[in-house]
């Protein structure tokens, strides 16, 4: 559940469970340094944006879903869920800002 998990910045995807202390789930990212993990609102999907890209897992299992393509730029640095998880916003270090429907 996102409000017990957290991410970790590096080329995969730590999940850690707060309460514990203990890392649950270990996602390798191919060729990608991811820079944000965001889980939607209701904590069934997670958004982890990397490079160019968002790639999204259901979190029960934590199977990869899918990418989403960023703005074109190589800077993505953040992902986050729009407040109904309709849509999963990007935002680069330049200051662009870009919004997809997540699959």
């Amino acid at each position: 559940h996102p409000a017990k998990e957290r991410g970790q910045m590096c080329s995969h995807v730590k999940v850690w469970d707060v309460g514990s202390r203990a890392c649950t789930t270990h996602l390798q990212m191919p060729q990608r340094q991811v820079h944000s993990l965001s889980f939607a609102p209701n904590g069934s999907l997670a958004a982890a944006g990397a490079r160019g890209a968002v790639h999204v897992f259901e979190t029960s299992q934590w199977h990869y879903v899918s990418a989403v393509p960023g703005p074109r730029c190589t800077s993505l640095s953040t992902a986050v869920w729009s407040p109904d998880g309709a849509c999963i916003c990007t935002g680069e270090l330049r200051g662009g800002l870009a919004g997809a429907q997540p699959p």
